[in-house]
């Protein structure tokens, strides 16, 4: 029975192993706390949460020994919350946490090298009412460090490893060499464990590396910087055989006369790709009707091919 205010919840000799099978329920008791004159919340913060499943949690209006009253929320712990929710509130005054599991084998999330010994979990419960604007994860300190409850519980962050940085533990030596950073047009290099990063793209650009201008009204893809070869535009659909008959630098740079035509959905987009499969393949799955106008291109393909 938990009666205070805040406190941590974890499994036996976290981080490491416990036995198995086993099954231990916590009853986080908010019936006797100074009210504040709002409604009861109590807020479980899945800081430290590496099993993948085994965790319930159900909300009583009353409990004790021998007489149990159940409110309406039960949550269970599934696969995606391990590393999507940070989390979880209810709003009643007696909280039962239950968990159970018979085996340690594929039960835990594992990352390389850093997580691999990892059992169990070791989450926060706080009875307050509103949610803290800082919380984590083990994947928003990005498996490169451990998440924990400040001192006095008013703030979450993550605690990195040896050679990780940044409030989210994502600054590291991968990011640092510029062989391996890859992120083009001012994106944020990050990792993402020990041997792998990602990008996160500014206004204006995605893809993996941040390479690709977003289409919108105002560039159609094409900024100052980028060449003709690199520009993203909408063709005019009915000007498709002056366009075709244009030399290749001047196809990728043709601008839309009629952006009415455009808007009623017969816009043609040009895509140049390399071509690594048998085309009688593509025609025999593709959708009849959307390659119907292009066979006579077919000698074509190896360099452009147009979708409506």
């Amino acid at each position: 029975m938990l009666r205070a205010r805040h406190g941590v919840i974890q499994t036996p000799n976290f981080p490491h192993r416990f036995g198995t099978p086993i099954e231990c329920v916590w009853i986080i008791d908010a019936s006797d706390l100074p009210s504040t004159g709002q409604n009861v919340s109590i807020v479980v913060y899945l800081t430290q949460l590496y099993v993948l499943s085994g965790l319930k949690f159900t909300e009583y209006m009353y409990y004790s020994d021998d007489f149990k009253v159940p409110a309406h929320r039960v949550f269970t712990l599934t696969e995606d919350d391990v590393t999507q929710a940070t989390w979880v509130q209810f709003h009643s005054q007696y909280l039962e946490i239950r968990f159970t599991m018979a085996t340690l084998d594929g039960t835990h999330l594992r990352a390389l090298d850093r997580l691999l010994d990892v059992y169990g979990f070791n989450i926060t419960y706080e009875v307050q009412n509103e949610v803290k604007t800082s919380q984590c994860n083990a994947l928003q300190c990005r498996f490169l460090g451990d998440c924990f409850a400040s001192a006095d519980y008013s703030l979450y962050g993550c605690a990195c490893f040896p050679g990780f940085s940044g409030s989210d533990c994502g600054h590291g030596p991968l990011c640092q060499d510029l062989h391996t950073n890859v992120c083009q047009n001012g994106g944020t290099c990050k990792h993402i464990g020990d041997a792998a990063i990602t990008c996160h793209c500014p206004k204006g650009f995605k893809g993996t590396r941040c390479e690709i201008p977003e289409i919108n009204e105002t560039t159609q893809g094409c900024t100052s910087n980028t060449s003709s070869i690199d520009c993203h535009q909408a063709c005019d659909f009915d000007s498709f055989s002056r366009i075709g008959s244009m030399p290749p630098g001047q196809r990728y740079s043709a601008v839309k006369t009629n952006r009415n035509l455009a808007r009623s959905g017969k816009t043609r987009y040009e895509v140049t790709m390399r071509l690594g499969a048998n085309l009688t393949g593509y025609y025999r799955h593709a959708d009849r009707d959307q390659l119907s106008a292009y066979g006579e291109t077919e000698q074509l393909l190896s360099r452009n091919i147009f979708f409506i």
